[in-house]
């Protein structure tokens, strides 16, 4: 599935890993001189340890670098895995979305999905459905901007509103105008 993929990374983690990169050759730059006067157990201990950091340094760099996936946004709508009871592989639909507002009070970031009919959309109501608003809580250290995610998700409504919806009228009205020529 194509699309804009929204992740969340870990800033904190990216700048510990940091550290911990700094730390690690560092002390590799310090203890190497100091191998040609230690011998015997101490020395293999000492290279074990080291060892061991580097490739502990190694899995730190490569976890704080990962990001998770928490919306992915193409042509049909928006997969939301954002919320905490948020159907994973539902699809929210450009078809049902009314209108997508942000909301921003003390350092939180919400964008406000109004939808047409969110009984059509959801078997039971989840917490984060408020009327008929899907209330989209962006966390701090998202890979995106708030005002740039609700620009994209914007731009692929309207998207979804001048090609694929009147494609799908269009197609309609064929059916339409064949079943009137077949009676």
């Amino acid at each position: 599935m194509y699309g804009y993929e929204v992740t969340i990374t870990n800033r904190i983690l990216l700048l510990l890993s940091t550290l911990f990169t700094v730390f690690t050759i560092g002390l590799i730059m310090f203890l190497y001189p100091l191998f040609q006067f230690i011998h015997g157990w101490y020395q293999f201990f000492l290279n074990v340890f080291l060892f061991l950091l580097f490739i502990a340094m190694i899995k730190v760099q490569k976890r704080s670098k990962a990001g998770k996936v928490v919306m992915i946004i193409n042509e049909k709508g928006f997969f939301d895995q954002l919320s905490s009871d948020a159907e994973q592989d539902k699809i929210v639909v450009w078809k049902n979305v009314k209108d997508m507002t942000l909301q921003e009070h003390n350092n939180e970031s919400i964008i406000i999905v109004q939808l047409l009919e969110h009984k059509k959309l959801f078997k039971t109501k989840p917490s984060y459905l408020k009327g008929d608003c899907i209330h989209l809580k962006l966390p701090k250290h998202i890979g995106v901007e708030p005002k740039e995610l609700l620009r994209v998700m914007q731009h692929y409504k309207k998207y979804y509103e001048l090609y694929i919806e009147d494609k799908e009228k269009e197609k309609e009205k064929k059916k339409h105008k064949k079943n009137k020529s077949e009676n």
